[in-house]
């Protein structure tokens, strides 16, 4: 008889987007002074896979145009991200390869 095999974990999206706005925003928005890497994380959680967090074709230009902000400002915001570790990236090439930490369900 051949063992079950484990379902994989599945991400829990709102229990992630509830955890960074409760626990996560203010202290982001304290310490960069800005809104903006809050603006920015909630915009790659909502072009998130959801199944595993990643995000593809986020790049610099298309978040600017979904999130308002300016090159620079979403460059910042996104090395903001990166130092608090709610980001993280892979490189494939010339295009960039985002993955948004997720809580996993539960059960």
């Amino acid at each position: 008889m051949t063992p079950p095999v484990p379902r994989p974990q599945r991400l829990d999206r709102f229990g992630t987007v509830n955890r960074f706005v409760t626990e996560q925003l203010a202290p982001l928005t304290k310490e960069t002074g800005t809104a903006a890497p809050g603006l920015v994380w909630l915009t790659l959680w909502s072009l998130a896979n959801a199944k595993d967090g990643s995000v593809l074709f986020a790049s610099v230009g298309r978040l600017r145009k979904l999130t308002g902000l300016s090159r620079n400002t979403v460059r910042r915001s996104l090395l903001a991200l990166f130092a608090a570790g709610l980001l993280t990236v892979k490189q494939r090439g010339r295009i960039p390869i985002y993955s948004v930490p997720h809580v996993l369900a539960e059960g």
